[in-house]
């Protein structure tokens, strides 16, 4: 163990943290029998993770992936997981939170943003990026808390 160096060691648990994200991702996707959708979105998410681990652990033996203008396209696209998470927490206070037009309508923002630094290269939009994040969080983080109350209220209401 004296001969292996930092990287090395963190190149070894990112690999193994990738393989782990990965694994439990897909299978929440796949060995989904009720078709839970937070179990879908929990899944992408962990998969999503478990990419950019694998992105970190090639990076350190790829050295032009860690390029400023890389860098910043990997940090708007490591942003998806902002409204990956929020939609887990909304589809497990609501029922049928989840729809294809509510998680366009999340997502496609996060996606745009990374498309269009591709072909822009602008740090203007790469800023905007960066805001996009909070902005939702601002809109988000109400929601949950709102939704935390009447899913409480709720389950007093039905169970007790």
């Amino acid at each position: 163990m004296d001969n292996i160096d930092n990287v090395t060691l963190m190149a070894m648990v990112r690999s193994g943290l990738c393989v782990f994200y990965l694994t439990l991702g897909a299978g929440f996707v796949v060995l989904n029998e009720r078709k839970e959708a937070h179990k879908y979105v929990l899944g992408i998410l962990l998969m999503f993770l478990g990419l950019g681990m694998a992105r970190d652990a090639i990076s350190i033996f790829y050295p032009i992936l860690t390029k400023p203008s890389y860098r910043r396209l990997f940090s708007l696209i490591d942003f998806t997981v902002v409204p990956l998470y929020a939609m887990f927490v909304f589809s497990l206070i609501y029922k049928k939170y989840l729809s294809f037009k509510r998680t366009a309508f999340n997502l496609l923002p996060f996606i745009f943003l990374p498309c269009l630094f591709i072909v822009w290269k602008s740090t203007i939009v790469f800023y905007c990026g960066l805001a996009l994040p909070i902005l939702y969080a601002i809109w988000a983080v109400p929601n949950i808390f709102l939704g935390l109350k009447k899913y409480s209220k709720a389950i007093v209401d039905n169970y007790s």
